[in-house]
């Protein structure tokens, strides 16, 4: 899973392979037209629109090839990585880790709760009702890990445990996520 840092040196990237390629196909544009075009910088013409639209279309073209290819978000992308996603930490929902002898009284003050014997994580309770959730079964990341990397677990799991090292920084929701991803906070 990629991390924001590689996610804007990837959009940047992108961005200036879509721009060279744009600005070739144009150069070729204005070549096969006789040279007369110029993007129509001297004179208003015909053949410098034409020249122009071809950029348009070649680099709007790179671009949606580019995002899809290298799997980054559109707004990454557009903003030459700028804007990048922030690291799942963020979105991450602190719970409280108890062990397992005080699980019952900790869950009635808890939804989730990160049940430990002896410091090892061994579940969490609270997702499944009246069911522990196997610390094996539960979908693990690193915190730096760009939020978006999460999307595809989070279609198919219920929660992902985002580690701070080996402490567990707290647990990110298909709820979480989506209101960190539309600008909500955690």
């Amino acid at each position: 899973m990629r991390r924001p840092e590689q996610l804007r040196a990837r959009a940047l990237l992108g961005v200036l392979v879509a721009l060279a390629v744009a600005l070739a196909a144009a150069y070729l544009v204005h070549v096969a037209l006789g040279r007369q075009g110029l993007l129509g910088f001297r004179v208003a013409n015909l053949a410098g629109l034409v020249e122009g639209a071809a950029f348009v279309l070649v680099f709007v073209s790179a671009m949606r090839a580019l995002r899809a290819l290298l799997r980054l978000p559109s707004s990454t992308l557009l903003s030459f990585g700028l804007a990048v996603p922030p690291a799942a930490v963020v979105a991450a929902r602190p719970v409280p880790s108890v062990d397992a002898s005080a699980l019952v009284q900790t869950m009635a003050e808890h939804r989730q709760v990160v049940v430990e014997e002896e410091g090892v994580p061994v579940g969490i309770a609270g997702i499944v009702p009246d069911r522990l959730l196997a610390w094996d079964e539960v979908v693990k990341v690193d915190g730096r890990v760009a939020l978006t990397e999460l999307r595809p677990v989070l279609a198919s799991e219920p929660l992902v445990a985002v580690l701070d090292g080996e402490r567990v920084a707290g647990i990110v929701t298909q709820d979480s996520y989506l209101s960190v991803s539309w600008g909500r906070g955690a």
